[in-house]
């Protein structure tokens, strides 16, 4: 992890036999935490930000690259870039040792990129150890976006792309698989082109769908 700028504030700080049973060991009124040209690597991906600004109520992202750097066959591969993303929260604490969190919206523009799905499904489960489940996201909204998609070799297109769902419901079943369900969402694109083989090739224009 590299920072170029990094602040943090915390107030009301609470910490006893109580609460060092729990993963974080103390607990906290408020915070907020701000920084700079940030950096962070992985053994296989890097994620960089122009600044970011956290609080209780919510989280903003700008100037957002997310890009894989192996290129294995077993895994996904990304090179994306946002203006920005934010995340407004109405709730969250900690409930047996896990973040309960419900989020009134997530908000992402201007998403540019490539994402290469893997041709191998993985064995490995989903065990987002650190959140109760159910998550609820009361709406995402999704803008101005281009993304170029290619799964098992074969490219798709997505240009123009905005994206909103509604009440949207992430859970974990006992094999510790994810699950999504929804109330509505509704999808525009202003372009859409697939190579599904080397013998033809699907294109469309002004696509509007929902539920």
């Amino acid at each position: 992890l590299s920072v170029e700028s990094l602040n943090m504030n915390l107030n009301k700080i609470k910490m006893n036999s109580e609460t060092a049973k729990e993963k974080l060991p103390f607990e906290f009124g408020d915070f907020n935490i701000n920084g700079k040209n940030l950096d962070y690597y992985t053994n296989s991906e890097h994620l960089r930000l122009a600044s970011a600004a956290i609080n209780k109520k919510q989280i903003l992202l700008n100037s957002i690259g997310f890009k894989s750097t192996t290129n294995s066959s077993d895994k996904n591969n990304f090179d994306v870039q946002s203006k920005s993303l934010l995340v407004k929260i109405k709730s969250w604490e900690m409930e047996n040792s896990k973040l309960k969190v419900e989020i009134n919206e997530v908000l992402v523009d201007d998403l540019k990129g490539k994402i290469k799905t893997t041709e191998t499904k993985s064995k490995s489960k989903n065990n987002i150890s650190f959140l109760e489940f159910p998550l609820k996201i009361n709406k995402i909204n999704l803008k101005n976006s281009d993304l170029e998609i290619v799964s098992k070799g074969k490219p798709m297109a997505l240009n123009g792309l905005n994206l909103n769902i509604n009440q949207l419901e992430l859970s974990q079943n006992n094999a510790q698989k994810l699950l999504l369900k929804s109330r509505n969402y509704n999808l525009t694109l202003r372009s859409f082109n697939t190579n599904p083989s080397q013998f033809y090739k699907i294109s469309a224009n002004n696509i509007s769908v929902n539920s």
